[in-house]
């Protein structure tokens, strides 16, 4: 899993504790530090045993992800804002619940920080795909620190588009995803975001 990271210090520690402490233990954390100017090396510093530490100068959240992604040896890949964190279980029940579905990518339910069940969406009982992308131009069902996918569909989909900022980076490689293979979602709320307010988000399900 990668974190692109840039001066977000002090939300740093509780984010890669909760990469770590995931029950399912076969997790590699690939931790893309986008020139920080504060304090984030330090941070980073007590985990040089547990995680890969990757040192760029500022060039954006999409090519810190880019250069996790080449970096990255495992099965599946999974993004986690540096402010954000995950429940303990949210690697395992999605890996479950990928195979089970047999899709590609599956994602999960988020709650807004602070807050007990505050979702970004209702369920999966409509399909999101590739034409949902072209019927909802600019809009996007989830965020990367709610996903899981496999390597096979990243090989597909390629890098990030390091032209686009915001939402728009999310939008566009997300909707290639839906293009190139199928997307699932895992009905668990399994995800933080700290620092953005979701449930003022568009319902899309």
């Amino acid at each position: 899993m990668i974190i692109p990271n840039y001066n977000y210090a002090h939300f740093l520690k509780e984010t890669i504790e909760s990469a770590l402490s995931q029950t399912y233990s076969n997790i590699e954390v690939i931790v893309v530090d986008d020139g920080s100017t504060d304090n984030s090396l330090e941070v980073l510093a007590q985990f040089a045993k547990n995680i890969l530490l990757i040192e760029s100068e500022n060039r954006g959240s999409c090519v810190a992800r880019n250069l996790g992604m080449l970096k990255a040896s495992g099965q599946y890949l999974a993004f986690l804002d540096a402010d954000d964190t995950w429940d303990p279980e949210k690697i395992d029940r999605q890996i479950s619940h990928l195979k089970k579905s047999n899709a590609d990518l599956v994602f999960c339910q988020m709650r807004t920080y602070g807050e007990a069940s505050s979702q970004n969406a209702k369920g999966d009982d409509k399909k999101v795909n590739h034409e949902w992308f072209l019927r909802n131009p600019g809009a996007t069902p989830f965020s990367p620190s709610s996903v899981l996918f496999t390597q096979e569909l990243a090989s597909k989909v390629g890098n990030w588009n390091t032209s686009l900022t915001g939402p728009a980076e999310d939008f566009d490689y997300f909707r290639r995803c839906a293009k190139l293979g199928e997307i699932s979602c895992l009905n668990e709320i399994l995800t933080t975001p700290r620092k953005l307010d979701y449930s003022k988000r568009t319902e899309i399900l």
